[in-house]
């Protein structure tokens, strides 16, 4: 997320409870510590999937900040939607195999990620949990 969609977003909103907000930033952390891990893996499908978790971060961070719920959901997940897109697209634009057991499937098929959600609905609730028990 740049600088301007983080004004954009947070501007007018109070922020969470002190302490709610330090769990949430401390979760936030660890969801950006996924995210280097998996940048730094071997595994194609796991550099693939890296966005995620540092989606899941930034909308961890918005929620902390005040932003309402569905607003941090939605910027979230239709920034994880567009990548999941361009993923699916250049995937079915690579060559594919022509032999072995493979054969057909994508060259970068390992790069293919699914427009699954669940990972925005559980940094919410995660959220949620720390924001209601303060």
């Amino acid at each position: 997320m740049n600088r301007a969609d983080w004004e954009r977003l947070t501007a007018g909103c109070t922020p969470m409870h002190e302490t709610a907000r330090e769990k949430c930033h401390a979760l936030a952390r660890s969801f950006r510590a996924r995210a280097t891990s998996a940048y730094a893996g071997i595994s194609g499908a796991d550099r693939a999937d890296a966005p995620k978790h540092d989606l899941a971060a930034d909308l961890t961070c918005l929620l902390a900040a005040g932003v309402d719920e569905r607003k941090a959901y939605d910027f979230c997940t239709l920034a994880w939607l567009r990548y999941a897109k361009e993923q699916r697209e250049r995937v079915d634009a690579a060559p594919r195999l022509r032999h072995g057991p493979s054969a057909g499937h994508s060259v970068i098929a390992h790069r293919w990620v699914s427009d699954d959600l669940r990972w925005a609905e559980h940094a919410v609730q995660m959220a949620a949990m720390y924001r209601d028990a303060t």
